[in-house]
């Protein structure tokens, strides 16, 4: 096996795990100690100091990895071409991730939640998990509270919709719609 095999081998390892990971996590409920209260919606490692970053991916136990391995992980990572090194490095040492599949639900109380926020989370579900989790996210949000949603092109889809091409403008959207 050559190098480019075992990376291959490593990355389709991770994947597994975390989509096996993702879907036998219990319930579990989280408590937010920060106020405001401010979540990040499926942030992979593009996250902001001081919001609770919420993804399905393996974020959270990697901190614990030395330096070299996560440099590693790095190259052999989509990630590669979006963060450098140090800022994939420190997103992991720094930040505070919870490893939870939001398509089934979000892990926090009712009322619990002053801001959600979500980048192009809906372009990569279908429309039944994007409106389960619309759904969540009531429940989640203190009164007064606010979600803000990055979609792809917003204005071209509302064009779409107001134009009487529902189905068009949903499909650009979400996941299954395509």
């Amino acid at each position: 096996m050559d190098c480019s095999e075992a990376d291959a081998l490593i990355q389709d390892l991770i994947h597994l795990l975390t989509e096996s990971l993702a879907q036998r996590r219990p319930r579990r409920r989280y408590r937010i100690d920060a106020r405001p209260a401010k979540v990040n919606l499926g942030s992979g490692l593009v996250v902001a100091p001081q919001w609770i970053n919420v993804d399905s991916g393996l974020y959270s136990p990697l901190r614990y990895l030395p330096r070299p391995v996560l440099s590693y992980l790095h190259r052999i990572s989509g990630w590669k071409s979006i963060l450098s090194e140090d800022r994939y490095v420190s997103a992991l040492k720094n930040q505070r991730f919870i490893q939870h599949d939001v398509r089934q639900s979000l892990p926090f109380g009712d009322d619990s939640v002053d801001y959600l926020f979500a980048s192009h989370l809906l372009d990569v579900i279908t429309q039944s998990e994007g409106a389960r989790l619309i759904e969540e996210a009531y429940r989640v949000l203190k009164p007064g509270g606010f979600m803000r949603l990055s979609v792809s092109d917003f204005d071209r889809n509302i064009e779409l919709y107001y134009a009487g091409c529902k189905q068009e403008a949903l499909s650009r959207f979400f996941a299954n719609s395509r």
